[in-house]
Order: C-alpha cells, then structure tokens, then sequence
C-alpha cells in the first residue's frame, strides 16, 4: 500500500550530509530534520508553545526513510487523541480511554533517561570460541515530548532522545510500545490483518479512505495481488471477479462475462500475457476506500521495465480499481489504467 513511498524513492531525495560519518547526535538530528519533506510533523517545540500535551515517536530506517509518527496528544481544551501521521501529510486519528493515556503517561517519565552502561556478555561458540552479537537492523530512534508528565523536579517543557534502534533502552521500549497502543485506539488499523508488524499496519491504515472499517476489509482481501507469481491463476485468485467486469488498459479493452473458471475473455489472461512481455511488472497500491461495507476501490501505481534511448527506463501508468462485496467476499468490478509515461 504504498506507491507514494515508492515514488519518493524513485526519484530520489535530499543528500545526507552526514553520510560515511560515524554516528552523532547532531548528524541524527539532521536526518529527522531532512524527513520532514516526505513526512511532516509539527515541531515539538510549537507544540509545547501552544500548551499542548505530546508523546511522539519518530523513526528513521537503515535508508534514512521515515516509518509512520505515532503522537499522542492532549491540546487544551481537548480530550486525549492518538495521531498517527504518514507520507505526504496523511492523517488519521481517534480518541484514547483514559486508561490508555495514563499507560502512555506512566511509560513516559524515563523515556528521555539513558540507562548507565553494562559490560557485553559474549555467547562462547560451541568450539570455545567467544562470538558477539551483532545488530543488523540500522534503525534510528527519537522521543519527542512536550509538557509531559516527567520525574519529580523535571521542569523542562520540551523533551528529547535519540537511540539506535538496536540499543536495549529506555527510549526504543517506550517507542516500539506506541504503534500497538495506537492500533488499540483505531477501531480501523486493528481491523487490518495482524499478520504484520504493528509499524506495517499502520503505515497501511493510512492508506484507508471512506468507510474506514469497510476499506479495511476490502484491504485485507487484496492484500496479497500477485509478485512472484503472475500466472493466469494467480491473477484469478487475486481478482475472484464472479460477474461482469472490464479492464481497459491505456485504450485496450478486455469485458469478461462470466465466473472466474468460465470467463472468455479473461482478465486474468490479458495480465498474465502482460506480466510475460513487460520485464518486472509490478504493482504499487496507494489509496484503498468504500463508500459502504459492499462497495469499494483502491487507486495505486503499475511500473515495469523497458529499454529507452541508450539506458534502461521504468514506465509507471495510475489505476483505479472498482470492487463490489457479495455472498462474503470482494470481487473486481472494473480496472482503468491510464496511458504509461517514464518514471523521471
């Protein structure tokens, strides 16, 4: 579900001025500041300016990528709101039960604190040789806080950390709690099949449009459209169209009439022959939405590989897809795809 971050990513971003340099507060400041573009979050210190009540959790991945923000917040004249915030300035948002704020609160007073250092222990290999453990994940790490409940004698209205995400701290525990507490308190995003990370779920919740709760199922009914496998039968596993609907790809036509076994034409067909004559055919779902608990859509990104003028290009068309719900389960309706333009 996310053909925005895919185009962020394809057409490149700013220049880290901190890269190949070891690891400093400073540079990683730097890094969050330079996410910004792609993921804007209002500054902690406006925040605490405006008498607000924050608990932010911001992520940078190995590539400088920012997850999803997961803010809990209390603005005066407010009840607690949980705040999840995405690419390009999507929202979504709810009110939290008391109890779930003051689980918020009680986790945040030593959020900011750096434990005092232990001696590793290495595992001894099972020849006598000592092996240490070694992080691969790269993640970075920072709590935000404003006017937040702190330790006795703490009067600082303006909090902050950074960790690296391997560290065993303080600062990544109380992060990594936010994104479960969120879905706890968004009746959609924990709808969406659990089989993911919490940080995966919510940066799909933010793709949900519409009836919310109805554009969650539709999501989880879709989820798996085909990768490695871009066979007729996984088209038709994937589309489980049980009617009439019609494709009409850039100006090319396909009406199939008929369940999914009997259809001719196919639209499973046509993708499948697509899929064996466009290198690396993929599809990048953006915005899944529903109008009502029968009737849905998803908008997203089709790109494959071809050769231009003296280097290879990648060519990228919009879709939409129009899905219907009957006797239990989401079949396609219709699929536009508009006229493919290289990806600049």
């Amino acid at each position: 579900m996310f053909a925005a971050l895919f185009l962020s990513l394809a057409l490149g971003g700013q220049e880290d001025p901190c890269d190949r340099r070891p690891a400093t507060e400073a540079c990683d400041l730097a890094r969050f500041e330079m996410s910004l573009t792609k993921l804007p979050v209002p500054a902690i210190e406006d925040e605490a300016k405006a008498g607000a009540e924050v608990y932010r959790g911001r992520v940078l991945d190995a590539w400088s990528s920012p997850q999803a923000v997961v803010s809990f917040e209390r603005r005066p004249g407010q009840a607690p709101m949980v705040v999840v915030r995405g690419y390009g300035g999507a929202t979504i948002s709810g009110p939290v039960t008391r109890e779930l704020w003051d689980r918020v609160q009680a986790a945040s007073v030593f959020a900011d604190r750096e434990l005092a250092p232990t001696a590793p222990t290495p595992a001894p290999a099972s020849d006598g040789e000592v092996l240490e453990d070694v992080c691969m994940d790269g993640r970075t790490a920072m709590v935000e806080m404003a006017n937040a409940l702190a330790d006795w004698g703490d009067k600082r209205t303006v909090r902050r950390r950074i960790s690296g995400s391997c560290a065993t701290d303080l600062t990544t525990t109380f992060i990594d709690s936010l994104p479960a507490l969120a879905i706890a308190a968004l009746p959609a995003c924990a709808a969406l099949s659990p089989d993911r990370g919490e940080v995966y779920r919510l940066g799909e919740c933010l793709a949900l449009r519409g009836d919310l709760l109805a554009a969650a199922d539709l999501m989880n009914a879709t989820r798996e459209e085909p990768v490695d496998d871009m066979s007729e039968a996984a088209w038709r596993r994937w589309l489980q169209i049980d009617g009439v609907a019609r494709l009409d790809w850039a100006g090319e036509t396909v009406t199939q009439r008929g369940f999914v076994m009997r259809a001719e034409p196919s639209i499973a067909n046509f993708m499948a022959e697509k899929a064996s004559t466009l290198e690396a055919l993929s599809l990048y779902s953006g915005e899944v939405g529903a109008d009502d608990p029968k009737h849905g859509w998803i908008t997203g990104l089709i790109v494959y590989h071809q050769d231009g003028a003296g280097e290879r290009e990648q060519m990228a068309a919009n879709y939409r897809q129009v899905w219907s719900k009957a006797n239990g389960g989401w079949s396609l309706v219709s699929w536009t795809v508009e006229p493919f333009k290289p990806l600049e």
